[in-house]
């Protein structure tokens, strides 16, 4: 028997609407049916190609016709039309979607026939395959179709018949150019190439055959694979590690990576994230022999920092997308620019790849790569797979692109980033856009304790970056440090979420492996202190009981600490804020608040006579907190946080409860509506509010009692400490729950969590993500490090402490989880910040304890607080440092600084030796310029949010020696400096100009002192203050000086009575004195010509010293400087409500920009620093760079 026609019954009427939207079965029956009728053989017999019909209109010669009725057909047939096809001698295929049972029933019909290769057998069918996509592709483009289908068939047909009587040179040449014509077909509307990207993933199940059949393809392929996934193949399977390695040096085999496992990188610090790049890239160094230059991952992953960090680990292009759960932006064209936040771009792959294992991807092949050829300026269909799981359609397709491509060519992702253009668009994603299913996979991965697993590693890594500082400054003050790498190791083991490649029990291990690790950071900070101290150059005093700090952050950090060992209380100064005395039961607790300097230390002894802090308002109350910046009231009847405000100032920041959330149900026929708005809350009930701590420099309240449901059953227990700090604009919470019933079902509809609740719905909401700063506008949120709320003028910040997971609901309202289900921890801890300048920068300090410790030892050479390295914007923190060792000598350093709220600016890095050579470096090493160097100091232009490194050298080192104290050498004696601070009573102008003038070795010109002295001999005399001219006279035969802060006049020492209330309430009138003004202006002219000096006032700047190098106004707002005249007028022991201050200060701000003489204003050319939210540390660490940038001419 032979066929006469091959025939197809389709649902369409032309091919113009083929029905390509069908999916699964009804998919491949299609595909199935038209190829299967390509075989040569079958070709062979009818002599001709298949012919389409459509299903209503099926022919009427039906004799010795194969008819194939595709699943998707069979149901709007006629009635007995399968029977009559039969009757009449039509073999008809129908009830199958599988290509070799519709070959095997055709075939059979035909009887016996010779031995066919079976390889050109497939060939034949991929031909037919190939030859439907370009005929819908044709039509895809709006293109009519220009193939001579006679010309088409004739050589098919010889090709068949070549097969056939088996010779099968001729037959390969015959169907190679029948594909040929297929090209040119498709050459007519698009005449450059397509590429074909296979992506084949691989898991720890697929290293085996299934994977070294792939590896053997000579069709290129790529595999996405990290590196813990190619140690495991090296191991277990090396025939594959062998032809994985043969494949990419052949070029047939691309690879996709980067990690050395995949964690959950958008929950980690950037340093975890470079720290898994590098040890990915050694591993396939090691194993493979060469790196991966294309990025990709296939768990979710992907956050918006990620370009910066793969363009300086040298990727030439990544795979912007995931194959697993999550969600993640499209890019708006195949291949695009990826651009990070930092404005950084790389070229990517930003579409979801098709599935190559369903019948659906191929049927539609036609109309996905015509889009791509309409919308993309490279048409690139990307195809994913695990190893041996594919379509039949897609080894077509394979088998296409060796004669052909027609359908696009298959290439390395290396090859593809290396030939195709730049895109044209960059496309640049928001956090918000990004969606991680860490959470919920957890929770079905039975991996306990989700939360505390994230804050236990956060809390691991506060502690190795402090440590990892502490070693370097161990070595650059000479010492020999110790190596810490096993436990830098351990921790990257630990990792975060991550999937082990081997062992799925071990996830459960990587919490207990966390807090074991946690203790032995704890033990090796403790041992890297004291080799620290042993290097800290010492006074030649005798030895004394102190207590050493040493901040290993590069910010200035104000910290409580306990020392109980001292004799005494320390004297209230510099670097010393406060201090308290607890006695109890026969002993004496010690609690002493010190500003710690950038990278540096702060030295806190005993000192005969000292007193603590002056006892004044109480900083707890019945139900109320308070300290130098903000109160914070306690709702009596939940136990939460009422409100939180500032003094003088209307409205509520922030509210606070704790709640258990769960499910609601919508009752039949309700309209749907939000889960957030079906869901049930508990309501928090107090059984007690106490005051449980009051010193003079803290006070804490303890919140007992019960979260009940909606029947008023307890759900939980709970205990809520509340705890304010002096001079913190932090307030720590506390939280300790007993749970009377566990969360179940979807971990984000079922919580306990800890509520925030803020007034304005249009407040703007921001997160950290990977340390930057990004806005918060998703339901469902993930951030380690803060939340910050900017209602107008307010900032309000939520330290969340490493609790990764977050809801918003509503637009006002902040869920952060604490318990779902599985989390065994029920110990909590929170923050919230007021007007916090750089909350990063906070979150890390609150995360972190000061390292200290006791000792006694003489004080350290020099001041009692010293920095090594220092940087000069408070918007950039130094996420590592280490040092720059070579031939065993300490030449400098390497660091990476982060910009971190999304602000271009400058920043300088001081170090406590002149740096002599600086510059930026890519993240392997590679030079990217040298930096500019500046007195000593390396100064850096940086991108907003961008984060870079910087190798620094300074000259040979000398063990032992002491660190900076180069104020006094840095500007010579006779350099006739001037540094004018100006600006409104209470900015704090006097404390500053006095501690800046020590620091920086100048002459202090107490202005204020002058007026003053004037003011105090016009007593003495018995001068009226209507005397213009005597009081004139007065202040122009002055004999004033000032001898190591003391004011001598006329050779005596009146520093404590200028300061006499007399004399303070009569100054205006020598203040508004012309004549006394000019002599005095006159007087301090001339003594700032003995030397450097910094002076204060009102007019520095404007009148008594124009050409001044330097002029400052210092300023901070009305209720800021209330505030802080507030707190001195309390500790005086005056009685003085906050409003009366500020409404003083208020009149005084008028009265002094309204002077005839002396008025108060800023100099055109003064740098203006708003103080608000510094302390006095800051505000001269910042004025000191100042002072040093103008004095070498760098006013930038």
């Amino acid at each position: 028997m032979s066929y006469r026609e091959l025939i197809i019954l389709l649902p369409c009427h032309s091919l113009e609407d083929f029905p390509v939207h069908h999916e699964g079965d009804e998919a491949a029956g299609l595909l199935a049916g038209w190829s299967a009728l390509w075989h040569p053989q079958l070709i062979a017999s009818a002599q001709s190609i298949l012919t389409w019909r459509r299903m209503d209109d099926p022919p009427e010669e039906l004799e010795e016709r194969l008819l194939v009725i595709p699943p998707v057909s069979e149901q709007d047939l006629s009635t007995g039309f399968i029977a009559r096809a039969r009757d009449s001698g039509a073999v008809v295929i129908e009830g199958t979607t599988d290509r070799p049972t519709m070959v095997a029933t055709a075939l059979e019909k035909l009887g016996p026939q010779p031995g066919l290769d079976e390889d050109l057998a497939a060939d034949f069918l991929a031909l037919g395959y190939c030859h439907l996509q370009v005929e819908l592709l044709t039509r895809q483009m709006r293109y009519a179709s220009n193939l001579d289908e006679i010309h088409f068939q004739n050589l098919a047909v010889a090709a068949a018949n070549a097969a056939v009587e088996g010779e099968l040179d001729r037959a390969r040449q015959k169907i190679t150019a029948c594909f040929d014509l297929l090209a040119e077909e498709r050459d007519h509307y698009y005449s450059v190439d397509a590429y074909l990207l296979d992506l084949t993933m691989v898991a720890s199940s697929t290293l085996g055959t299934l994977l070294q059949q792939e590896l053997s393809s000579e069709v290129p392929i790529n595999l996405l694979i990290c590196g813990e996934l190619v140690e495991q193949m090296g191991r277990q399977y090396p025939q594959s590690l062998e032809l994985f390695k043969q494949g990419i040096k052949a070029g047939r085999v691309g690879l996709i990576g980067g990690p050395g496992a995949e964690r959950a990188w958008p929950l980690m610090p950037l340093e975890a994230l470079l720290a898994d790049l590098e040890q990915g890239g050694e591993i396939y160094q090691q194993q493979l022999g060469s790196c991966a230059t294309v990025f990709g991952r296939r768990r979710h992953g992907l956050t918006p920092v990620l370009p910066q960090l793969l363009v300086k680990s040298g990727f030439a292009g990544a795979f912007h997308l995931t194959l697993e759960d999550g969600t993640f932006p499209e890019g708006s064209q195949v291949k695009t620019r990826w651009e990070g936040t930092d404005s950084t771009s790389i070229d990517s792959i930003s579409k979801v790849p098709l599935d190559a294992n369903k019948p659906e991807t191929f049927l539609s092949l036609a109309n996905r790569l015509g889009e791509s050829m309409d919308m993309d300026h490279v048409a690139t269909l990307c195809l994913a797979h695990w190893p041996g799981q594919v379509s039949p359609w897609y080894d077509d397709l394979r088998r296409i692109s060796r004669y052909t491509s027609a359908l696009g060519r298959f290439v390395t992702v290396e090859k593809y980033f290396e030939e195709t253009d730049l895109p044209g668009l960059n496309d640049r994603f928001e956090a918000d856009q990004y969606a991680s299913p860490y959470l919920k996979q957890a929770i079905i991965r039975g991996q306990g304790d989700v939360i505390s697993h994230a804050v236990t590693y956060w809390r691991c890594w506060s502690r190795w970056q402090q440590l990892e500082s502490l070693t370097f400054l161990a070595t650059v003050l000479g010492q020999t440090a110790e190596n810490y790498d096993s436990l830098y190791q351990q921790l990257l083991e630990a990792g975060l979420f991550c999937e082990p490649a081997n062992d799925k029990a071990a996830e459960n291990e990587q919490p207990a492996a966390l807090t074991g690790l946690y203790s032995e950071l704890a033990e090796a900070i403790d041992s890297q202190l004291a080799v620290i101290s042993a290097g800290i150059p010492r006074s030649d005093q005798a030895p004394r009981k102190g207590y050493l700090l040493v901040n290993p952050l590069s910010f200035v950090r104000r910290v409580e600490c306990r020392m109980d060992e001292l004799d005494q209380s320390p004297a209230l100064r510099p670097p010393i804020y406060a201090s308290a005395e607890l006695h109890q039961e026969g002993q004496t607790e010690r609690h002493v608040i010190v500003d710690v300097p950038s990278m540096g230390f702060s030295w806190v002894e005993s000192e005969e006579g000292a007193v603590p802090t002056s006892p004044g308002q109480p900083m707890a109350e019945e139900n109320m907190l308070r300290n130098d910046f903000f109160q914070v009231i306690i709702n009596p009847k939940t136990g939460g946080i009422q409100s939180i405000g500032e003094y003088g100032s209307r409205g509520n920041r922030l509210s606070q409860q704790l709640a258990f959330r769960e499910p609601g149900r919508r009752k039949q026929g309700e309209p749907w509506v939000s889960a957030d708005e079906l869901a049930n809350y508990s309501s928090m009930v107090a059984e007690s509010i106490e005051i449980t701590g009051l010193t003079e420099t803290m006070g804490e309240i303890t919140s007992r009692g019960k979260l009940l449901d909606l029947d008023n059953k307890p759900l939980a227990d709970f205990r809520q400490r509340m705890r304010l700090q002096r001079g913190s604009r932090v307030l720590e919470i506390e939280i300790e729950l007993d749970l009377h019933r566990e969360p179940s079902g979807d971990p984000w509809n079922s919580y306990f969590s800890s509520r925030f609740a803020w007034a304005d719905e249009g407040a703007d909401v921001y997160r950290g993500v990977n340390q930057t700063r990004h806005r918060a506008t998703a339901p469902r949120l993930e951030s380690v490090d803060y939340f910050e709320i900017h209602e107008d003028d307010w900032r309000t910040s939520i330290l969340t402490g490493g609790l990764p997971f977050h809801r918003r609901v509503g637009y006002r309202m902040l869920d952060s989880l604490l318990v779902v289900r599985g989390e065994s921890c029920r110990t909590f801890k929170l923050g919230i910040g007021v007007d916090l300048v750089q909350p990063l920068s906070e979150s890390m300090s609150w995360m972190a304890d000061i390292p200290h410790r006791c000792e006694n030892a003489a004080p350290p050479q020099g001041n009692a607080t010293s920095w090594l390295f220092h940087l000069n914007a408070r918007n950039v923190v130094a996420t590592s440092w280490r040092p720059l060792v070579e031939e065993g000598q300490c030449v400098g350093l390497v660091v990476r600084l982060l910009e971190t709220a999304g602000r271009p600016g400058k920043v300088t890095l001081s170090a406590f030796r002149p740096l002599l050579q600086a510059e930026q470096r890519d993240f392997k090493a590679g030079s990217l310029g040298a930096c500019r160097l500046d007195d000593g100091k390396v100064v850096v232009e940086m991108a907003a949010a961008e984060w870079l490194e910087v190798e620094a050298r300074w000259d040979a080192p000398a063990a032992g020696q002491e660190p900076a104290e180069k104020s006094e050498q840095e500007f010579p004696a006779d350099s006739g400096i001037v540094v004018t601070i100006d600006g409104p009573a209470g900015a704090g102008k006097s404390s500053v100009a006095m501690e800046l003038a020590r620091t920086l070795g100048f002459q202090f010109l107490d202005t204020g002192a002058m007026y003053r002295a004037v003011a105090y001999l016009a007593l003495q005399g018995d001068i009226s203050w209507q005397d213009e001219t005597g009081l004139g006279e007065l202040a122009k035969e002055l004999q004033l000086e000032f001898q190591d802060g003391a004011v001598i006049v006329d050779g005596k020492d009146v520093s404590e009575a200028v300061r006499q209330p007399e004399v303070t309430q009569n100054i205006h009138h020598v203040a508004d004195n012309l004549k006394v003004r000019e002599s005095l202006v006159l007087l301090q002219r001339r003594l700032a010509k003995s030397g450097n000096v910094v002076t204060e006032g009102r007019d520095q700047g404007t009148v008594a010293f124009p050409e001044a190098e330097c002029k400052i106004f210092l300023t901070a707002s009305a209720e800021e400087r209330a505030r802080r005249r507030h707190l001195q007028l309390q500790d005086q022991g005056v009685e003085e409500t906050l409003e009366e201050v500020l409404r003083q200060l208020q009149d005084r701000d008028e009265r002094d920009s309204q002077r005839p003489v002396g008025a108060l204003q800023a100099a055109e050319d003064a740098i203006v620093v708003e103080t608000d939210g510094m302390n006095e540390v800051e505000v001269v660490e910042y004025l000191t760079q100042l002072v040093r940038d103008a004095a070498s001419g760098d006013s930038s």
